[in-house]
């Protein structure tokens, strides 16, 4: 049955229908797209275990990616864990966020892993001052792309 204002009540449709009112009022606001329907019932342990399988797939840096649109990428995965109460050790997060640069920060990243610690830190500090070396990386890049031409 559709809830329809004009013929009852949403009071006496919810006392009809035999699910939950928060349900049926959120697919109600959400329409009748099946997938988000089902992205609202999710338990906090689906969350958690999708939340998991997004961060063991987080991809290496993309093609045209710079720094700072990787960074935004790795945090908002990061700040969907936090927010769910999701909890996982620093250590791992950073090695995750400096091991899934591209090979132009080679030199930066172990740095970072020598002289910060991946421990102490966070990926925000390591954000930062790798942020600091974007234009060297460039550099490096042109570099290379000019001699990789060269030799063709």
């Amino acid at each position: 049955m559709q809830f329809r204002s004009n013929n009852m009540c949403f009071k006496d449709y919810l006392k009809i229908s035999n699910k939950p009112p928060v349900t049926k009022l959120k697919q109600k606001q959400f329409g009748t797209n099946r997938q988000n329907a089902l992205q609202i019932e999710l338990t906090k342990e689906d969350r958690e275990s999708q939340l998991y399988d997004e961060f063991e797939r987080f991809k290496i840096y993309l093609p045209g990616e710079n720094i700072n649109e990787y960074y935004v990428r790795f945090h908002k995965l990061v700040n969907d864990m936090r927010n769910i109460r999701m909890t996982m050790p620093n250590i791992q997060l950073n090695s995750k966020f400096v091991n899934n640069m591209s090979p132009e920060w080679d030199r930066f990243v172990t740095t970072v892993k020598l002289n910060k610690g991946l421990k102490e830190t966070n990926h925000e500090q390591l954000y930062a001052y790798l942020k600091q070396h974007e234009k060297h990386v460039a550099q490096d890049r042109l570099d290379i792309e000019k001699n990789h031409s060269l030799q063709l």
